[in-house]
């Protein structure tokens, strides 16, 4: 995750499993400080959060970054998209 901070908001970022892939794309970045687990409750909608940490004294960082990617698409490993 040392380059996290270079995704934006609309990047895909694509999620393999043995049967199917999950594209999903980014919705928002955001640094916090690591208390902030209230904002990993996205609700009921599928949500992929990645997290690394960030800032002054790397990688000892005090703050957090958050990107939230929400699920934009779900393909079988032998379909088009897979390719």
């Amino acid at each position: 995750f040392q380059r996290l901070h270079d995704v934006h908001e609309g990047d895909p970022i694509w999620l393999e499993t043995r049967d199917s892939l999950f594209k999903y794309t980014v919705s928002l970045k955001k640094v916090v400080t690591p208390n902030r687990g209230d904002l990993l409750n996205q609700g009921k909608r599928p949500v992929l959060t990645l997290i690394t940490c960030t800032g002054p004294g790397y990688p000892r960082s005090k703050y957090r970054l958050l990107v939230f990617c929400r699920l934009s698409g779900t393909y079988p490993r032998d379909s088009e998209a897979a390719e």
